[in-house]
């Protein structure tokens, strides 16, 4: 059960980390977030989500000592969803709704992947 987490984490991570780095712009537009003028911390960011996907794919799923298990993937996890909410609760955040629906369910989907990582891990 553990490994299924951990490979449904990865890949959530792969494809978001994918689209920021890639198609930062495009990302930006389609899903109503905050715009800036540059896309340097957005591609940042996918790189970190490409960093961390990777790290749980080195790890096997859990079984291996050299890659990221599912105490640290939860941890991730339930960290970037406290800061997501965060943000989405402050009433600075001008987004259009499409924006906020789609990052609450990330939000969502991260403490729900996290929880089940630390119970399982």
């Amino acid at each position: 059960m553990v490994d299924q987490l951990l490979w449904l984490d990865a890949l959530v991570k792969i494809v978001a980390g994918a689209f920021l780095v890639f198609i930062p712009r495009v990302s930006v537009a389609a899903f109503g977030l905050p715009k800036s003028d540059q896309s340097f911390y957005l591609r940042l960011m996918g790189a970190l989500l490409l960093g961390i996907a990777a790290a749980i794919v080195v790890g096997g799923g859990g079984r291996s000592v050299g890659g990221l298990g599912a105490a640290g993937a939860g941890v991730i996890n339930l960290l970037g969803a406290g800061m997501l909410s965060t943000l989405l609760m402050l009433p600075r955040a001008t987004l259009a709704m499409r924006g906020r629906v789609l990052l609450w369910g990330v939000a969502g989907v991260l403490v729900v992947l996290g929880v089940g990582e630390l119970l399982l891990g």
